[in-house]
């Protein structure tokens, strides 16, 4: 086991530990803690099991974890309500139901949705920075009857309350540069999500660090371990950075998920079998600031006795494939797909990349 999985691990079992007593029974457990999201940043579901340990700490016991706060000392971590997830962005947390999906349309609610998709209210969704169609909605905010409860992050903002019709409200808090902003009409479920508002860390986004140095430039490669085989791999961490100069100051972290059975397989599977090489690139129209893109994925392999970083590249003219500091692998359909659950879908592709998807 490395020191970074030991820094996850010791946390997550010390909390096990003191809270066994609380935890549900294992009977369902599975089923209650199947997370209803989005594969696409509209409205299609998508359901992913954690892992019982996990799920036991960070759902069913309220994510009762032990972190390191910036002085290094042990803190508790505020205790989420039962059946809540962290939600983590450029280096805060903040807890929501983990009822809610994935995908906020904003000012565009009234775009069309893609043939095949309905538009079905959910009770809540999460939103990230992304580009939105160029549609002149009539009003800011969908109608009462077609409305949902929304958290967006943003890098910039206004802090404040906004009142809309019918007990709405818009309210902005802000954390070290980043502003979450809740659009709801209950008071008390506004005042409890953002009272879970804080600095985020690696045990909270599920072995996701705020900063890594695969941010930061393209010359970074994961240090070479011994060969996994994706029967081998038992969870994966799945976390989506921008690149650092592409971003305003502050931790990269877009968004981070954890796998575990099946779809850490399935991920596992599209990253150690694909074919030996790199790309598909476009150096023909490539310039130097798109080189790389501005974004990645860094994946976290984890087995019984050791894991595996992989870092994803997708997003530039040049330098797409993967690379776990060993083999150096081009991107295939399959993986490209396995990286479709939000929150960590990739935010943009390379024209070349997006055709291994259809």
């Amino acid at each position: 086991m490395t020191d970074h999985d030991e820094r996850i691990a010791e946390p997550l079992t010390g909390a096990l530990r003191r809270h066994a007593g609380e935890a549900p029974a294992a009977e369902g457990l599975a089923e209650r803690v199947l997370a209803r999201t989005s594969i696409r940043r509209t409205r299609r579901g998508f359901a992913a099991v954690a892992a019982v340990v996990l799920a036991v700490v960070v759902l069913s016991l309220g994510a009762v974890l032990l972190a390191q706060d910036r002085g290094g000392d042990p803190v508790s971590e505020p205790v989420l309500p039962q059946g809540w997830r962290w939600e983590s962005y450029r280096g805060v947390a903040v807890g929501v139901p983990s009822t809610w999906g994935y995908g906020v349309p904003g000012p565009a609610w009234c775009a069309a949705l893609p043939d095949g998709e309905r538009n079905t209210t959910r009770p809540g969704a999460v939103g990230r920075p992304a580009a939105v169609p160029a549609v002149g909605c009539p009003s800011e905010y969908p109608p009462l009857a077609e409305r949902e409860q929304w958290l967006t992050f943003a890098d910039s903002g206004d802090v404040g309350i906004r009142e809309f019709d019918r007990g709405w409200v818009e309210e902005t808090r802000e954390l070290d540069g980043v502003f979450v902003t809740l659009f709801s009409a209950d008071v008390d479920l506004r005042s409890t999500v953002l009272g879970t508002l804080r600095p985020g860390n690696e045990e909270i986004a599920l072995g996701c660090g705020p900063m890594h140095p695969a941010a930061e430039g393209r010359t970074y490669r994961p240090e070479a371990g011994a060969p996994l085989a994706p029967e081998d791999v038992r969870s994966v961490s799945v976390c989506r950075y921008a690149r650092s100069d592409a971003v305003p100051d502050g931790p990269p972290l877009l968004a981070a998920r954890f796998a575990s059975g099946d779809e850490a397989l399935r991920l596992a599977s599209a990253v150690l079998t694909a074919p030996e090489g790199a790309g598909p690139d476009d150096p023909a129209n490539c310039a130097p600031e798109y080189d790389y893109g501005p974004e990645l994925i860094l994946l976290h392999l984890r087995a019984e006795d050791r894991s595996q970083e992989v870092v994803v590249r997708y997003a530039g003219c040049e330098g797409n494939g993967t690379d776990d500091g060993t083999i150096r692998r081009a991107l295939t359909g399959d993986l490209m797909r396995a990286l479709e659950p939000p929150p960590t879908n990739p935010g943009q592709l390379q024209v070349v990349v997006a055709q291994l998807l259809r």
